[in-house]
């Protein structure tokens, strides 16, 4: 399994929520019944995209594409941009995403390495419901190929930069 930096999956899940939740809660002044439809509104709209994203799995089974938009950062890159003191736009950088918010179910494994030498992932999705077919689907993959033993090529040597927050 891929795993990533949990600090920046957070901070990048935060941003898009507020992201989110500020398109609903722009005025201080509506009233509890305003908030209310929108709440509703919300709510239809949703059910109304589950069940656009159930008709589009009508005639396959599970979709396979690239964990990640672009090659992982380093822990050196990764740390200066969040410790950016200016304002930063959600990226859009990880396919996971949409499948998390909606809650479609995904598996993320092992498909190569970059020329750099960073892991890569590949995500299996289905559609809702189908978590044994895409864990059979991912568990057949790693029994056939051999990334997930495989390691990045990490030395003593290798400079790790210090997590501390600048000043």
């Amino acid at each position: 399994m891929l795993i990533h930096n949990s600090r920046a999956y957070s901070l990048q899940v935060k941003r898009i929520l507020t992201a989110i939740q500020s398109g609903y809660n722009t005025a201080a002044d509506e009233t509890c019944s305003e908030r209310i439809s929108d709440y509703v509104q919300f709510q239809s709209d949703l059910q109304r995209t589950l069940r656009t994203i159930d008709d589009s799995f009508a005639n396959f089974d599970v979709v396979a594409l690239p964990r990640m938009r672009i090659v992982s950062r380093t822990t050196s890159e990764a740390l200066s941009r969040e410790e950016d003191p200016k304002p930063l736009e959600p990226e859009k950088i990880c396919n996971c995403t949409p499948f998390d918010i909606y809650g479609i179910p995904a598996i993320s494994i092992p498909c190569g390495f970059s020329a750099s030498g960073r892991p890569i992932g590949r995500m299996i999705a289905g559609p809702r419901f189908s978590e044994g077919r895409i864990m059979a689907l991912a568990n057949g993959y790693e029994r056939a190929t051999q990334w997930h033993m495989r390691k990045p090529n990490l030395t003593p040597e290798m400079p790790v930069p210090p997590i501390t927050k600048k000043a």
